[in-house]
């Protein structure tokens, strides 16, 4: 019994350890906009070159972070949604006010789907602190999700440039974001 002990903590050790340095090694904090609903991105948010063999116009990079962490025995996860500027970019003959809505909406997107992630973390019965596996295959299904959705996306707005598509995507997404809000909160305690 005390090695399933050891080990369980142990393993919630190597867990907020690896959650750390992934962290860490992510993204400076200097170098990514963590989403709010009062931000709008610009053209100036967009600081990496342009990919001028890319047939795309413009990148929106955000990232979608997940840690677990057990201090003062409490265990808490969180995730986060960012912008990254370094990575996004833009082909400057092509900026337009219509572009920019575009790209903003898919950091909206990946919101949009850390709130989903977080709504399915907050639901599952954990029983444990043993089980934080399950709050990482959530993730990880949370994020082959938001690849599905961005795809989808650009694949029915053509990139931004079908309007009317686009503006039945920014209605969606504006009203999934409001219906999802009580999961804007990034951090969340186990209180098991």
């Amino acid at each position: 019994m005390i090695y399933r002990k050891n080990s369980f903590w142990c393993t919630l050790f190597f867990l907020t350890i690896i959650s750390f340095i992934s962290m860490s090694h992510s993204v400076n904090a200097q170098e990514k906009i963590r989403w709010d609903d009062s931000i709008n991105l610009s053209w100036k948010d967009f600081k990496a070159r342009a990919v001028k063999s890319s047939p795309m116009a413009a990148e929106t990079y955000t990232r979608t972070e997940f840690g677990m962490s057990y201090q003062e025995g409490e265990f808490s996860w969180k995730v986060d949604c960012y912008f990254s500027p370094q990575n996004s970019w833009v082909k400057s003959e092509l900026k337009s006010d219509e572009l920019l809505s575009h790209e903003q909406l898919h950091f909206a997107i990946a919101e949009l789907n850390a709130r989903k992630i977080r709504k399915n973390m907050a639901e599952l019965e954990l029983n444990s602190m043993k089980d934080s596996k399950k709050l990482q295959k959530t993730f990880e299904d949370g994020l082959k999700e938001l690849a599905e959705t961005q795809k989808l996306y650009d694949k029915e707005t053509d990139h931004g440039l079908n309007e009317i598509p686009q503006k039945k995507w920014e209605q969606k997404v504006m009203s999934d974001l409001e219906k999802y809000k009580s999961f804007s909160s990034s951090k969340y305690n186990f209180d098991k």
